[in-house]
């Protein structure tokens, strides 16, 4: 069986809002549930009203400064019915970028010690294939442990820093570029978390490329690599967030900026 997923929204704003592919994602939810071999689960709409600034520790949370890839103010989903489960969105960067941190959201109600594990993968040929991905980094949040807090996520640093080569200019076809996600408990047990979505403002060196949403029922191999779409057409699942260093801008978002240029780019992914 083949699960086709087309995915769209390569563009390269500084901020970038999504209502405008309502119509295409709408199309895209129905032909992945007619075909993915799991299940998406409904699109966040709980708006959040507030963030813990402490994970739980009691303890002063460390200073540090991370400057987050997108902000958000987010919306909330619910219970997912299996566990343990992935959300996350593909991006591309507009320049080559080095990163120094992970983050994950802050939630009220997360409780019990619970881990949640963010990870970052980079992908060639399409990434039509499991084999097609390569991890980069990974970090674990754990309740009640003392994080770094800013922008409504807890961060731990990358050591050493991370550098992600340019994948929007030079790739015309679509054959490389990264995802990251959150992976962990999302079953609306006590002490949980819930999946994340809404719209997201990015920083010009990132371009989002669209959600993507998995769980252990893949049959395809992919898990725990978010590689079907969720249902949220061009927007993505906000609970797993990166840092980058600071550097100069990229013509290509300055431009963008102005108005210049947006452009969409499909991605295609077939599983077997």
């Amino acid at each position: 069986m083949h699960a086709t997923t087309m995915r769209s929204l390569k563009a390269s704003a500084s901020s970038v809002v999504f209502g405008f592919a309502v119509v295409a994602g709408s199309l895209l939810t129905q032909q992945s549930s007619a075909q993915a071999q799991v299940i998406a689960p409904p699109a966040p709409s709980n708006p959040i009203t507030s963030r813990p600034t402490s994970s739980g520790s009691g303890g002063i949370v460390p200073t540090a400064d991370f400057l987050p890839a997108y902000t958000t103010t987010g919306s909330v989903g619910g219970s997912t019915m299996v566990s343990p489960s992935s959300f996350g969105f593909f991006f591309e960067a507009a320049q080559n970028v080095q990163l120094d941190g992970l983050g994950f959201a802050s939630q009220a109600g997360w409780s019990n010690g619970t881990p949640y594990e963010v990870k970052l993968w980079s992908f060639v040929n399409g990434g039509t294939n499991p084999g097609d991905y390569t991890e980069l980094a990974n970090a674990t949040f754990t309740q009640g442990n003392s994080y770094t807090f800013k922008d409504g996520y807890f961060w731990q640093s990358l050591s050493p820093f991370i550098t992600l080569p340019e994948s929007f200019v030079s790739d015309p076809t679509n054959q490389v570029g990264y995802v990251i996600t959150a992976i962990g408990d999302f079953s609306g047990t006590n002490g949980n978390v819930q999946y994340e979505g809404g719209t997201a403002t990015f920083d010009p060196r990132f371009i989002n490329a669209g959600n993507g949403f998995n769980d252990t029922t893949d049959t395809a191999g992919f898990y725990p690599i978010p590689f079907y779409d969720g249902g949220l057409g061009d927007t993505g699942y906000f609970n797993a967030n990166l840092s980058y260093v600071p550097g100069p801008l990229p013509l290509l978002g300055a431009a963008a900026g102005f108005g210049w240029t947006r452009r969409l780019r499909k991605r295609i992914r077939i599983s077997k």
